[in-house]
Order: structure tokens, then C-alpha cells, then sequence
């Protein structure tokens, strides 16, 4: 019997009663199962390499190298656990602080998604970014793909400030979220568009979403980590997804309810967001942060 795998990317491998170890090497990391020699094989390759998420993965490396360069090395593990620059640093390069974005900073809200904390913080991001966000882009297309991400994740910081306002915030993991929440919408929207063939693989891609979206809420509560820039990316992510991909419903009157609630929330959102925000306190410590190696 000859079993048939597909990947968004790196498309068909066809393998005679493949063990289970060969399943699991191709579901995690399909290129290594597909090789480079064929043409097949080697379009995949640029397809993944020219993806924004692969190309946005690369300028989030040099960001961080950077980082670290301009802050002397790496600073203590009892400070930094996440092997990166002292915290301060990355206040200097654009991180999220809520008392710099309430004067003015507002571009922070963006700058932060492509800061990390450390090497661990910024692998764990990458390995999801170059693996589930490459298969979005192709499914979704780039341009909704940068949509997804970007709103989420600056929407993501903008929650941040008002539920953690006295914490500088960096990461991706807001974006991320954002693409996680969007899967699970855009499969929903396209749930009975779904060829018979496809079904199976549907429904452990719904399940695999969700047991993520548990994780990622179960793991926001770990020190460093960020709830409210998680929560927020998941509902932002939903909600442009809606709004996007509502089109493709068949029936019309669904088609426009979608649309509609997708963008009501969105809006909603930013403007309640927005309210709780010009009404918090704010530490004002925050605009006078010291440098290594004066701190």
C-alpha cells in the first residue's frame, strides 16, 4: 500500500508503509524528507526561502545579533535567562513601553515584534514561524499573511500596555498568536469547502490548533511570559481572518455576517483597548531607563 503526505509547501511524498518516525520527521520538518536534487524538490525550497515568514525570520536573527553587539555580550543568566542583552537595551532599540508609546512612540507597538528577549526566546518564536507561518503565507497568500501577523502583533503590544503597563515587552509571539487564531477561523470559514480527501487532515489541523491555543495560554502564565499580548494576537488574529476570508462562504447572507462581525471586532478591540488605555497608570520610570554600564 502507498501512502500519499502533502505539505503547503513542499507538496506530495509518496512512501510504501511509512514508519512512524518517518511521519513524524515529515510533519515537523518536511524538507529534510524531500531532499534538494529534484526540481520538485527544489522549487519547494524557493518558495520557503523567498516567504516573507522565512525572510521576516532572518531579519529578526541579525535584529538580535545587533542587539547583543551594542550591549557589550550577553548579560548574566540570573538577569537575562533567555540569553540575550540587558532588558534596557532592548528599550533602546524600539521595545514596547507603555510610557514612551502614551508620549508619542507609538511606531513602538510595531518595532517590538522584531525584538527578542534572547537566543531561547527568539528560537522558539523562528521554529513556529518558519514551520506553521510559511504554510499560512502559501495558503493565504502573502499580503493577507502580512495582515494576520502584523495587526495582530501590534495589537498585541497595545493590550500589553494597558494590562501590563509597568513591563517592557518584546517578541513575535503576539503575530504568532495572531496566525494561530486566524487558522483556526479561516478553517471554520472553509470547513465545508474541505475535499472528502482532505477531511482527516481538516480535522487534526482543528485539533492541532487547539490543543495550541491551550499551550499558548497555559505557558503565559510562565515568568517572562506575556497573557495579554498572547490573548490579544489570538483575538486580533480571528477577527482580520473573518473579516479577509468571509468572502469565500458560499451563502450570502453568511458571507456578509462574517465580514461584518470579523471587522465590528476588530474595532471594537482597538476602541476599547484605546479607552482603558489613555485612563491607566502608567509607571514614569519607564522614560528614564539606564544603560549598561551604568545599570
Amino acid at each position: 500500500v502507498t501512502y500519499s503526505m502533502v505539505d503547503p509547501v513542499w507538496g506530495e511524498v509518496l512512501k510504501q508503509e511509512p514508519s512512524c518516525a518517518f511521519r513524524c520527521c515529515f510533519s515537523c520538518c518536511p524538507c529534510c524528507v524531500i531532499g534538494c536534487r529534484t526540481p520538485e524538490a527544489k522549487k519547494a525550497w524557493r518558495r520557503f526561502l523567498f516567504s516573507m515568514s522565512f525572510m521576516l525570520s532572518m531579519v529578526q536573527v541579525m535584529i538580535l545579533v545587533v542587539v547583543i553587539a551594542l550591549d557589550g555580550g550577553f548579560i548574566s543568566y540570573e538577569e537575562n535567562p533567555m540569553l540575550g542583552p540587558h532588558f534596557h537595551r532592548l528599550d533602546a532599540a524600539g521595545a514596547k513601553n507603555a510610557a514612551k508609546i502614551a508620549n508619542g512612540e507609538v511606531w513602538r507597538l510595531a518595532s517590538a515584534t522584531m525584538l527578542h528577549a534572547g537566543w531561547i526566546h527568539l528560537v522558539g518564536n523562528i521554529l513556529v514561524q518558519i514551520r506553521a507561518g510559511v504554510q499560512l503565507e502559501i495558503i493565504w497568500g502573502t499580503p493577507a499573511w502580512l495582515l494576520i501577523y502584523f495587526s495582530s502583533g501590534i495589537y498585541a503590544n497595545f493590550l500589553s500596555c494597558v494590562l501590563h503597563p509597568g513591563a517592557l515587552g518584546v517578541g513575535s509571539s503576539g503575530c504568532l498568536c495572531g496566525l494561530i487564531g486566524g487558522w483556526l477561523s479561516f478553517l471554520l470559514i472553509t470547513w465545508n469547502q474541505t475535499m472528502p480527501n482532505d477531511v482527516k487532515m481538516r480535522n487534526a489541523q482543528t485539533s492541532s490548533i487547539l490543543i495550541s491555543i491551550v499551550l499558548v495560554v497555559v505557558f503565559s502564565f510562565f515568568p517572562l511570559m506575556d497573557l495579554a499580548a498572547h490573548i490579544g494576537g489570538l483575538l486580533m488574529g480571528v477577527g482580520v481572518c473573518m473579516t479577509i476570508f468571509g468572502n469565500r462562504l458560499q451563502d450570502p447572507r453568511y458571507k456578509w455576517a462574517t465580514i461584518a462581525i470579523g471587522f465590528m471586532s476588530c474595532l471594537t478591540l482597538w476602541i476599547v483597548t484605546y479607552a482603558l488605555f489613555v485612563n491607566v497608570r502608567i509607571p514614569q520610570g519607564l522614560l528614564d531607563l539606564c544603560q549598561r554600564p551604568n545599570c
